[in-house]
């Protein structure tokens, strides 16, 4: 399975719901309701996410559409993926002693509630949404114990790390690269090469130029090895790809800053790495 990524507040508020029962807590969180065994949904390294609490958050997602059984089974589908999701941040925030306090729970809901026009806002807002206010603290809990564990995760990008400069060009097969590489070898200007044999459309006008980019964030995990590797000014290749092969060049070398655009996409790609990874390690059983 691959994780969702549930972090906005709004999808928060949804897909956590009561926590479930056996997850680990920290002193003074929101208490977790209790769920009798044969009650599992599904157990998640023995830590059961209880069917009531499964049952709840469909009704919660599901009341007033008018679905096909089909959509009802994918949804169905993808809540149970949130519940075992959220289960896994709660053990990784328990292993890496990341805390909530009740009280910084309860602050968050007071803070949302104070925004409401009135109580009896406030309470048909909690009714619409099929929650109680235990509810709704537990899943402010959930929040900042996500929020707090993405911290750590990208505790290093608020610094300077090692990102390297390139170009390549990219071509459909083997022979067509070791062609470049033989091209090159011989004097001919990388640039102009790129401009009229690589296949990537999104770098060939500029000659190949890939930018600044750390290893994570190339997609192929081979060429971003093959990219740190290199020393500066030397080219390699055929470096193979899901989408050919590749001569690449490396420009430059160094421990810089992520400019704020690139930084939105880089924590978001290595969080799901993250998430995945949870995943894989995990014991996760589905009771039907």
């Amino acid at each position: 399975m691959r994780p969702l990524v549930f972090i906005l507040l709004a999808s928060l508020l949804v897909a956590c719901g009561p926590q479930a029962a056996g997850s680990t807590s920290q002193e003074g969180a929101a208490p977790a309701q209790t769920a009798l065994a044969d009650d599992a949904v599904a157990r998640v390294n023995g830590v059961v996410i209880p069917r009531t609490a499964y049952e709840q958050l469909v009704a919660q997602r599901t009341q007033g559409l008018n679905l096909l059984p089909q959509e009802v089974a994918l949804l169905r589908a993808r809540l149970l993926d949130s519940l075992i999701e959220q289960e896994l941040i709660r053990q990784a925030a328990a292993q890496a002693n990341i805390q909530v306090s009740e009280a910084e729970a309860m602050a968050e809901l007071l803070k949302i509630k104070g925004a409401m026009p009135n109580k009896a806002a406030w309470e048909d807002y909690l009714r619409l949404n099929q929650l109680s206010e235990a509810d709704f603290l537990a899943a402010q809990y959930d929040a900042l114990l996500t929020q707090r564990l993405r911290d750590l995760i990208f505790a290093d990008l608020s610094q300077e790390v090692l990102q390297v400069q390139a170009r390549h060009i990219l071509v459909k097969t083997e022979g067509e690269a070791k062609s470049v590489l033989a091209q090159l070898q011989n004097g001919a200007d990388f640039g102009a090469l790129a401009r009229q044999f690589s296949q990537d459309a999104s770098t060939r006008d500029d000659g190949g130029l890939l930018g600044w980019f750390t290893q994570e964030e190339l997609l192929d995990g081979r060429l971003a090895e093959v990219a740190f590797s290199l020393e500066v000014g030397a080219t390699a290749g055929p470096i193979p790809s899901s989408l050919g092969y590749h001569v690449l060049q490396v420009l430059d070398r160094q421990q810089r800053a992520i400019e704020p655009e690139r930084l939105a996409v880089l924590m978001e790609s290595r969080y799901n790495r993250w998430l995945e990874a949870q995943w894989r390690a995990a014991q996760i059983e589905i009771v039907q």
